[in-house]
C-alpha cells in the first residue's frame, strides 16, 4: 500500500525517503514535527488512531488490519529477518519475550484503536492492562474509520479506496504474502496465541462484520 501511494502521491507521503528509519513510522513527536513542516497528501505509520486529531479538521482515515494469528506469526518471522542476533531463535521464544510481546504483539490492533493521549508512554510500544473498555472504545473508534480492510482481501480494499477517494492504482501490488503463516506453527502454540490475543481476536471480527455492514448498505444505496 505504501508503495501504491508513493506512485500516487510523489514526494507527498509520510514517511519521506530520507526518514525511512523506523521510528519515523512509530513516533508521533517526529510525525507532529513534520506536519509542521510540510502539507503531506498521505501519512503512513503505526500510530494510534487519535493521532488524526492533530492533522487537518477533514482529514480522511483508512486502516487495514490483518486476521490476528497470522499477524503475530507474520510479526515474528519479520523480526526474525531483520535482527540477525535472533535469526537462529525459535518463533516462540521471541514471543516470550516481554518487551516485543507487550510492545509489538499483545492486542496490537486493539491498543492502536483504544489508546489514549494520557496513556501514551512509549508511542505504538506503549503497553496496556488491557479490559473490556479498551475493545469498547477501540470498536467505537473504528466506526468513525473512513475505509477499513482485511489484509485477506486486500484487492476489494484498493477498490474501496478507489471509489471512497478516487484513487487509481495501476497495478494491486502484494509484498511479504503468506498465506500459510498461521499454518506453520504447533497447534499448542497457535491455540496460546489465541488465548493472549482474545481481544484482538474479538476487534478483528467486530472488523469483518463491519466492512460487510458497510457493503450491504453501499448496494442498497445504489439500488
Amino acid at each position: 500500500m505504501f508503495r501504491q501511494l508513493t506512485a500516487i502521491f510523489p514526494n507527498q507521503v509520510y514517511p519521506p525517503d530520507n526518514l525511512k528509519a523506523v521510528d519515523a513510522t512509530f513516533s508521533a513527536v517526529r510525525l507532529k514535527r513534520a506536519l509542521d513542516t510540510k502539507n503531506y497528501q498521505v501519512i503512513s505509520g503505526h500510530f494510534p488512531f487519535f493521532m488524526h486529531e492533530f492533522m487537518a479538521p477533514d482529514v480522511k482515515t483508512f486502516t487495514l488490519l490483518r486476521e490476528p494469528v497470522a499477524r503475530t506469526i507474520s510479526y515474528l518471522k519479520h523480526h526474525k529477518k531483520m535482527m540477525p542476533e535472533d535469526a537462529h531463535k525459535p518463533l516462540e521464544e521471541i514471543y516470550n519475550d516481554q518487551f516485543r510481546f507487550k510492545g509489538m504483539i499483545e492486542n496490537h490492533m486493539v491498543k492502536m484503536f483504544a489508546l489514549t493521549p494520557d496513556d501514551l508512554e512509549a508511542g505504538m510500544l506503549t503497553a496496556l492492562d488491557f479490559e473490556e473498555a479498551h475493545l469498547k472504545l477501540a470498536k467505537q473508534n473504528l466506526r468513525k474509520v473512513h475505509v477499513v480492510g482485511l489484509t485477506e482481501e486486500y484487492d476489494n480494499f484498493c477498490t474501496r479506496l478507489t471509489g471512497r477517494f478516487g484513487w487509481k492504482f495501476e497495478k494491486i501490488l502484494h509484498y511479504n504474502k503468506s498465506k500459510t503463516a498461521s499454518d506453520q506453527i504447533s497447534e499448542a502454540f497457535r491455540n496460546r496465541i489465541i488465548e493472549d490475543n482474545a481481544p484482538d481476536i474479538r476487534f478483528y471480527r467486530f472488523a469483518a462484520d463491519l466492512i460487510e455492514t458497510r457493503r450491504l448498505r453501499r448496494e442498497r444505496n445504489r439500488s
